[in-house]
């Protein structure tokens, strides 16, 4: 049975459970395990990004320094949606990605998810070694000075290649559609607005501010009235509740107007 990785990575209140130390380890023993057996020999290369909370940049910050000590390149992504993340490790051929992110959690929660170079989370098996060295008692891996140390470059620009993935994959012409979108404050905000003004699309969002204090779970029920008074007045085609909630929404979107299509996305 696993110790720290939970059905969804390393989960826990910020600062108290998931503490910096534990980024660090996770970063250095995490990024170790998943590039030891690089084959052509050359630096690896890890993407890491997060979501809006505001223990984000502290665990981050902690964790690539965990990647750079073992010698990792890092790809630092900025905000940025878990699917995001997936898609982005395999388009830019790395062999690893690390996702700050607790989901739907509360906003004093915070998580840390792997993802190998297929973009798909680890085995059991892979999180297993992960922890074991975790729990080693002296630590033996490679200490690289120098140039042997890894680097970060900026790369808040993957954002604008997930968006054209995004488009690509939208065969039908939407311009003219209406569409209310609640981005539940979560990572999406950070580009919803951009991927909806490309397809010409007539939008309106609502929770859509990056101020890190404001998790999805607090964006999500609350608004719900706010977001029926938008569906109400404009009337839209389709209704997008970025909070996993599409039950809720369902049933929203059926009460404001006589017939809609919803998606939930996450």
């Amino acid at each position: 049975m696993l110790k720290y990785f939970g059905t969804d990575g390393v989960r826990g209140e910020a600062n108290k459970v998931l503490t910096p130390e534990m980024a660090f380890k996770l970063g250095r023993m995490g990024g170790y395990v998943l590039t030891k057996e690089k084959e052509d020999g050359g630096q690896a290369r890890v993407l890491v990004s997060r979501d809006t909370r505001i223990s984000g940049e502290m665990l981050e910050h902690a964790l690539i320094s965990g990647l750079l000590s073992v010698g990792i390149e890092v790809l630092e992504c900025g905000v940025m949606t878990t699917p995001g993340l997936s898609y982005l490790v395999q388009a830019q051929g790395a062999d690893a990605g690390v996702q700050i992110s607790a989901s739907h959690n509360p906003v004093e929660d915070n998580g840390i998810k792997f993802f190998g170079s297929n973009g798909l989370k680890l085995s059991d098996a892979k999180e297993e070694e992960i922890e074991e060295l975790i729990d080693t008692k002296q630590d033996m891996l490679p200490r690289p000075s120098a140039e042997g140390l890894g680097t970060v470059t900026d790369f808040r620009d993957g954002s604008n290649k997930y968006i054209q993935f995004l488009e690509n994959t939208i065969p039908e012409d939407l311009s003219g559609i209406k569409v209310v979108i609640d981005g539940a404050n979560g990572a999406a905000s950070a580009f919803i607005s951009r991927l909806f003004a490309d397809l010409d699309v007539d939008f309106t969002t609502i929770s859509t501010h990056l101020n890190g204090s404001t998790s999805t779970t607090t964006a999500g029920p609350p608004t719900l009235p706010a977001c029926k008074k938008k569906l109400s007045s404009k009337v839209p085609n389709w209704a997008w509740p970025l909070t996993g909630m599409p039950t809720a929404a369902s049933r929203l979107t059926k009460t404001a107007m006589k017939s809609t299509a919803t998606t939930s996305c996450t």
